[in-house]
């Protein structure tokens, strides 16, 4: 970054400057620049220390970090009023990883591709099915969804190939399946690894043959139906483990979409949670609260392991509940005020610099951090990265330098 130009008041010359980088793993993203005119003592260690301290710490980083996001808001916001509304529009990002994800998905889109989406639990799934089946030479037809579920085996079967009258007790009229019935269309299948092997089987028949047979019938009937399939679940472990067959996840990965989780997609929270205030202060008529300081370092700290379902959860529950004022820590529910009282506490407990050096004393106080750490998260790397605020290769690397590892 650019030192600005500074002309300080009167006619007093700057005597001493003390300016300190602050970075993320990989660059320098700015700085703090103070100076001391001719007639005050020029800066000294003391100085240096307290900066280099407060540019190290978690609280700056996760301040500077919110102080940011809400800078992106707007430019975010006037940045997707000039990409084309619909199919994406739904889907709020600023994060890389995402922009990735949507890359993939205009790419495929336009083919008849089998494509397998697989995220955990409130990551988008749904929203990327719907914008691949709208990006899609189908896009004029219905998009039929089923979650496989919520459906005991004989029924999902009779769902979607159909069944002729007498096939099993409760049989009573032909059925037309929702294969069918979809020619011509998308099919999404949520939840597909909880789909029984029966079931899977004659699922690998129609993705090779393009045809299906009802239950109970001997004709075979032609089908054009592109498939789009969500798991929350590794269907290659669950390959391993016996219960999903082989050649379907085969048949099923060629186009494999990763969804990241929210924790993964830090420089999101602030703007999810800020999209989600507007909607909801909308649909309720109240004006959108900002979020201040410390709530939004709360966001960004806590995991979110519902992910986007459940801080678009929060927000709701936020709005409605809320009397007026700047969004507090207090606004939130126990979860996160519970989560934010404890890492509060922990920094509060945490280890400070003796004496010596400024580089020894740093690396000391780094090293007792990540012992901390390391003790407090059992190990866990990426508990302890998302904690901390950096990646996991940043630190992998600090622990194989300090020993730990």
């Amino acid at each position: 970054p650019r030192l600005p130009a500074r002309v300080p008041d009167g006619t007093l010359p700057v005597r001493s400057l003390l300016i300190v980088p602050f970075r993320t793993e990989t660059d320098v993203t700015g700085i703090i620049y103070l100076d001391r005119f001719e007639n005050r003592d020029p800066f000294g260690s003391r100085e240096l220390d307290l900066v280099v301290g407060l540019v190290r710490s978690e609280r700056f980083f996760l301040s500077l970090l919110a102080s940011r996001q809400r800078e992106l808001v707007e430019e975010n916001s006037r940045l997707r009023m000039q990409v084309s509304k619909g199919n994406f529009d739904e889907i709020v990002t600023q994060s890389e990883r995402m922009y990735e994800v949507l890359d993939l998905v205009r790419k495929v889109a336009s083919t008849n591709v089998t494509v397998l989406i697989q995220g955990e639990t409130g990551t988008g799934k749904q929203l990327v099915t719907k914008a691949v089946h709208g990006e899609s030479p189908r896009r004029e037809r219905t998009l039929y969804s089923i979650n496989c579920a919520t459906l005991p085996e004989q029924l999902l079967e009779s769902e979607l190939f159909g069944h002729i009258a007498g096939s099993f007790t409760g049989a009573n009229r032909d059925k037309t399946g929702l294969l069918m019935e979809a020619s011509g269309s998308s099919v999404f299948l949520d939840e597909i690894d909880k789909m029984k092997i029966g079931v899977q089987s004659k699922l690998l028949t129609v993705l090779e043959e393009k045809r299906i047979r009802p239950i109970g019938s001997n004709e075979y009937f032609d089908v054009d139906v592109r498939f789009i399939c969500a798991s929350n679940r590794d269907l290659k472990k669950e390959v391993e483990e016996g219960r999903f067959l082989e050649d379907l996840y085969y048949r099923l990965n060629t186009i494999k979409i990763d969804l990241p989780p929210l924790r993964d997609r830090v420089e999101d929270i602030l703007l999810l949670a800020q999209y989600f205030l507007r909607v909801f202060a909308a649909e309720m008529g109240k004006e959108t609260p900002r979020i201040d300081e410390r709530a939004s370092q709360a966001l960004l700290q806590f995991s979110w392991p519902g992910n986007v379902r459940e801080l678009r959860s929060e927000m709701r529950r936020v709005i409605v509940l809320h009397d007026g004022g700047p969004i507090t820590v207090s606004s939130f529910s126990p979860a996160i005020t519970n989560f934010t009282a404890g890492q509060e506490k922990s920094r509060e407990s945490a280890p400070v610099p003796g004496e010596g050096p400024l580089k020894e004393q740093v690396d000391r106080f780094e090293r007792q951090l990540l012992e901390k750490y390391l003790e407090e998260h059992g190990g866990n790397v990426s508990s302890m990265a998302r904690d901390l605020g950096i990646s996991r290769w940043g630190l992998h690397k600090k622990l194989e330098r300090h020993g730990l590892r």
